[in-house]
């Protein structure tokens, strides 16, 4: 099959916006993004890729990394792009039938992304009998290689056709509607692609489910080569753990589960070793003093045990050197002051901190830190001890 279609068009204008080349193409034989919930086209204009398509105002642009000279160029279409949105947009007009026909459910919205697609179904709870009769029903109406037809109808004619829902009014003030039938299954006024037969989609599945909004359905699924792609990488990634835990597919349940119980059980005793390692320390003293009886308590050790370390400490700062940054804590200085000051002294550095716990990614070296800390514990004296 063919990758490309060309198309001579006339570029009529080109700008720059947001580091993006813009052009203004006519005629346009190409799909704009979000038309309809779906994808738009891509391919390239005289070479240059093109990254996205708009719409605006009857105006079609395409979106470049680089400029074009005004006039005539060559515009291919990916193909291949066409019929991987063709697959998915039919699966869905599909699926969105199954459901209404399995669970008197309507579908409210529909989304196409790069990655995959989504209805919104009008019902807060989908039993998995419905789901999985859904997604049986559609795949047997796939299975079944059905013409897909695309008429064209007048508004005064749409009443005899039973859509699955109502026509939007504006398209009722149109000369022609576009319709998508699919047999004597579906039939739905639809202006994207779509495939021939249902047989060029092959399978679509369900992958995910989530409430929306309270009160809606989220199904996630993906058809055709997608679907055959997220197989294959389940395939591959099963495969994997087969080989890291040596056992078959079966076994890999119960394998993962018994794993997550000796990490469970390993990290409680990490835990008490942790914390009587940090008693341990506490009770050894010798933390250096920082303006009177307050203690400056380095830590560069293991994590766990710095997390216990408050626990047996008073009149402490404690700062942890972490990966990129620090961790630290007080009883008897405000470590939100000690954040923002740091902050100050360091544009760019990231996290947060409540009165007695922070953490914080800073260039900073552990020296030019402590610096700041003894800096904030001498300006607020003993008058924040608590």
């Amino acid at each position: 099959m063919e990758k490309y279609e060309a198309h001579e068009v006339q570029v009529l204008e080109i700008s720059r916006e947001n580091g993006k080349w813009k052009a203004r193409v006519s005629p346009s034989p190409l799909y704009p993004d979000g038309k309809g919930g779906q994808l738009g086209d891509r391919g390239e204009i005289n070479g240059i890729s093109i990254q996205r398509v708009i719409e605006e105002k009857g105006d079609v642009y395409l979106v470049l990394p680089d400029s074009i000279e005004t006039g005539r160029a060559v515009l291919r279409i990916d193909l291949e792009r066409r019929r991987d949105i063709a697959q998915q947009h039919t699966a869905q007009h599909i699926l969105s039938a199954a459901f209404v026909k399995v669970a008197d459910v309507d579908t409210v919205s529909f989304r196409m992304g790069e990655r995959y697609s989504t209805v919104d179904l009008d019902v807060p709870y989908l039993t998995s009998e419905a789901l999985h009769a859904a997604l049986e029903l559609a795949n047997r109406v796939i299975r079944s290689c059905v013409d897909v037809d695309i008429l064209m109808v007048s508004p005064a004619e749409i009443e005899d056709y039973g859509l699955r829902r109502k026509v939007d009014s504006a398209l009722m003030r149109t000369e022609k509607i576009r319709l998508v039938r699919v047999g004597d299954f579906d039939i739905q006024a639809c202006g994207g692609f779509h495939v021939k037969n249902t047989g060029e989609i092959g399978m679509v599945d369900i992958i995910k489910t989530e409430k929306v909004k309270k009160t809606l359905t989220r199904v996630y699924f993906l058809a055709g080569v997608r679907l055959e792609r997220y197989h294959r990488s389940l395939q591959e990634t099963v495969e994997r753990l087969m080989r890291i835990l040596t056992c078959s597919a079966e076994e890999l349940e119960g394998r993962i589960e018994a794993l997550q119980k000796d990490v469970k059980n390993f990290r409680t005793r990490l835990n008490k070793l942790a914390d009587e390692h940090a008693r341990l320390l506490a009770a050894g003293g010798g933390f250096k003093k920082i303006h009177g009886d307050i203690s400056l308590v380095v830590w560069e050790g293991d994590e766990y045990v710095a997390r216990f370390l408050p626990k047996y400490l008073k009149k402490f700062v404690m700062v942890v050197k972490v990966e990129g940054g620090f961790m630290f804590a007080s009883d008897v200085v405000s470590c939100r002051k000690l954040c923002e000051l740091v902050k100050n002294r360091y544009p760019g550095s990231r996290g947060g901190a409540g009165e007695t716990h922070g953490q914080m990614q800073c260039t900073a070296n552990i020296d030019e830190f402590l610096e700041i800390v003894e800096e904030v514990v001498v300006s607020e004296g003993t008058a924040t001890q608590r």
